[in-house]
């Protein structure tokens, strides 16, 4: 794609527009789940008492569709989405909320519409950072284009498309900014823990039916991926912003012909995938999916690292803020688990002093920090 000064000024006043008054900031949640039967195999998209037939019966409780050649792929009631990754993971997002209170809420309204829907077929949802038994081999994609070419295109870029597509699942959690240089720094800091927030998220005790011991199998994952989608954007050059993170996105191989304008930027936003991403808020993408406690848990130390901006800037200023040294922390995880030194510290100092942070800043909230702790 021709990069043109109007195209990045498209981008960068659609980041703009996201800024927002302090005041008004809240936190978003999204969690994907596994659908599963008594064996913990993994129930595909068009098997009885699959995503295809749990959207259709969930149908008529939601305003909104998302359809695609006369299959429902997403239901939303204007709070929570439901929709489908690739290998029919279902994914609730939750609409951005002031409190995890009534992110949790939402959640659980999600859930005593789902849980029992999916009972009556002997199936359940599960929420792990991979796939509880089955193997990438036994699933198949969504009847959704975009998948489709995805798929063909992560086939040629990378060893681990398909584990990608098919076999993983995540937590994230947004975080708005006040301004081009509020955002730059909070990105900053959120790829510098991007390993903290990995290894206390991780939750993926198999892979491909085989134990697993590396804490940060999501990481090696989108490592093989797609390198001109999946890296870091050039997060600490002196230049870094809203309109170099347009060029990172802009300059991405096509995978989709071109959209309708008013889809477009939000379709190729929705196309690169470094483990921070900018939309008009940014979305910590690291943890693996966790059950819920954990999940709300996680969503918890988020809010509360990211609500002190002075406080965290002061606990990484140790810390050499570069691509390489995220890497080699990502690595000493990998390798060496809980007794891996990141940034010069050990993991566990790492993750206390986060958590230490968070309880600083949560209030009455740490209710759920404590709670996801000892769950």
């Amino acid at each position: 794609m021709v990069v043109t000064d109007s195209l990045l000024e498209e981008f960068t006043s659609y980041f703009g527009s996201g800024c927002k008054a302090p005041s008004q900031f809240k936190t978003g949640f999204e969690l994907e789940h596994f659908i599963v039967d008594a064996a913990r195999r993994n129930v595909s998209y068009s098997q009885p008492g699959g995503a295809a037939q749990l959207l259709e019966a969930l149908a008529a409780r939601f305003p909104q569709r998302q359809t695609e050649g006369g299959h429902i792929l997403g239901l939303s009631d204007g709070e929570t989405l439901i929709s489908l990754e690739p290998g029919a993971q279902l994914e609730i997002s939750i609409e951005p909320k002031a409190s995890i209170a009534e992110a949790r809420a939402a959640y659980r309204r999600f859930r005593a519409l789902v849980d029992p829907a999916l009972k009556q077929y002997g199936h359940r949802l599960v929420q792990r950072g991979y796939l509880p038994a089955s193997s990438i081999g036994d699933i198949e994609l969504i009847p959704k284009e975009r998948y489709r070419r995805m798929d063909a295109h992560f086939r040629a870029t990378g060893t681990m498309g398909v584990n990608m597509m098919r076999g993983t699942a995540a937590c994230h959690v947004s975080i708005d900014y006040a301004s081009e240089a509020d955002f730059v720094e909070k990105y900053r800091c959120a790829c510098l823990l991007g390993p903290a927030l990995a290894y206390i998220s991780s939750n993926t005790p198999t892979f491909e039916g085989r134990p697993n011991k590396n804490k940060l199998l999501r990481a090696q994952i989108w490592r093989n991926v797609d390198p001109a989608r999946c890296a870091m954007p050039g997060v600490f050059d002196a230049n870094f912003g809203f309109e170099a993170y347009a060029k990172f996105v802009l300059r991405a191989p096509e995978i989709l012909s071109e959209p309708g304008h008013d889809d477009r930027i939000p379709l190729y936003l929705s196309l690169v995938f470094p483990e921070v991403r900018l939309r008009q808020y940014i979305e910590i993408r690291a943890a693996d999916s966790m059950p819920q406690a954990r999940a709300f848990a996680y969503m918890a130390l988020v809010k509360g690292i990211f609500a002190d901006m002075p406080r965290l800037k002061a606990l990484l200023s140790g810390f050499e803020w570069s691509q390489a040294a995220i890497l080699a922390a990502q690595d000493a995880i990998m390798q060496n688990g809980k007794t891996a030194m990141v940034y010069g510290i050990p993991i566990t100092q790492f993750i206390e002093e986060l958590l230490d942070l968070a309880r600083h800043t949560l209030g009455g909230e740490n209710v759920f920090l404590e709670r996801g702790l000892t769950s």
